[in-house]
């Protein structure tokens, strides 16, 4: 079964990003990234990512789920479209889920200056875990429900855990 990337098909055991500690990347495109492999997120980060632009979706299916974006790094969304529909998870985790999984202890950093977020047919958020500090600065954020939380700070293991909304529209 396979993905597809820009109008291309990947194995889903690829990402659109994968990226690692000590490694750099930009996402400046207005390719439409449809991912649905399960477990996985289209974009995974555990170094430095920037994301200009492009549309980067997810179809949750029970027994298939996971987020649009998963950082454990350092990642600044400047724009783009992020959609997770019939979601079973969160539309993006920054952060660790398992805190024992942050073998380094090292604080995942998510800066959300612009984009549209999007969730359809669920009541799930954007989530900030345990190790990770979260600032948004602005963007739109379309939630399924409005009274369910559009972004939700819950981790607290790290004990330095924070998140700040600045702007956007809600």
């Amino acid at each position: 079964s396979v993905s597809e990337v820009g109008g291309e098909e990947i194995p889903n055991r690829e990402a659109v990003v994968d990226s690692f500690p000590d490694t750099q990347y930009t996402l400046s495109t207005n390719n439409n990234y449809t991912y649905n492999t399960n477990k996985k997120a289209p974009v995974f980060n555990d170094g430095t990512v920037t994301i200009e632009s492009g549309t980067y979706k997810r179809v949750d299916a029970k027994d298939n789920s996971f987020y649009v974006l998963l950082n454990h790094g350092k990642m600044t969304i400047n724009g783009g479209k992020y959609t997770l529909e019939n979601g079973i998870s969160s539309l993006i985790d920054n952060g660790w889920y398992t805190p024992s999984e942050n073998t380094s202890k090292e604080y995942a950093t998510l800066t959300i200056n612009n984009g549209t977020f999007e969730m359809n047919a669920n009541d799930k958020y954007i989530k900030n875990d345990d190790y990770g500090k979260m600032i948004v600065n602005g963007g739109t954020f379309n939630m399924y429900k409005p009274s369910s939380a559009v972004i939700a700070n819950v981790g607290s293991v790290g004990g330095e855990e924070s998140l700040i909304v600045n702007d956007g529209t809600f």
